[in-house]
């Protein structure tokens, strides 16, 4: 069985990997090597794997105590 302890830590990488990949998109779109449409695209990708660890987060938190 997988602890709560355990799957925060996995969360906060996870969270870390997609800060890190958004901030790639972010260099490469300053450099004009994406449209700004594929940029958007991407952008929202990103985002929403966000949002799904956030909430993730909250409720392991949440069953933590």
């Amino acid at each position: 069985m997988v602890s709560i302890e355990g799957e925060i830590k996995r969360m906060e990488k996870e969270k870390q990997k997609l800060i890190n990949e958004m901030e790639k998109l972010e260099n490469i779109k300053s450099r004009n090597e994406i449209s700004e449409d594929d940029y958007e695209i991407e952008k929202n990708k990103i985002e929403r794997k966000i949002v799904e660890v956030m909430d993730r987060l909250v409720q392991y938190r949440f069953l933590k105590g």
